[in-house]
């Protein structure tokens, strides 16, 4: 429980800092998400994005992890004072639907970083993601 509000903690410092800055016609390539089911199972995904208006991020991620097959996720991103809501798709399925809430920074130029809060529907599970990655 502790390590719980101590993430919590460390998530909310994050968010008071510098933000990134979004505009029609951005590319948005990085990681979808640095995440795992378990501590010694994690994953990367690759992923791109495509800012179709000044708030609004449409993209897709490729994720592996061992012992499963490639899986294909689209996802949409809303940006709204500084913050964005995020929901991924498992394909076309719903099943495999991920709502988050999180922030996006401007670490140097034009890398950022993306901390955020998921909830997974079809797992009944919350936990915290981060993702990285290069904005043109």
């Amino acid at each position: 429980m502790k390590n719980l509000f101590l993430s919590l903690a460390a998530f909310l410092l994050l968010t008071i800092s510098v933000d990134a800055q979004n505009a029609k016609g951005d590319w948005y390539v990085g990681t979808g998400d640095i995440s795992g089911t378990a501590w010694t199972d994690w994953a990367v995904n690759p992923s791109i994005g495509y800012a179709v208006t000044d708030n609004l991020v449409i993209g897709g991620s490729v994720s592996h992890v061992a012992g499963e097959d490639m899986d294909m996720d689209f996802n949409v991103r809303y940006f709204f004072s500084g913050y964005f809501a995020n929901v991924s798709l498992d394909g076309f399925s719903t099943d495999g639907a991920v709502f988050g809430l999180g922030k996006m920074f401007t670490v140097r130029n034009n890398v950022y970083v993306a901390p955020s809060f998921n909830y997974a529907y079809d797992a009944e599970t919350f936990n915290l993601g981060l993702g990285f990655g290069l904005k043109f």
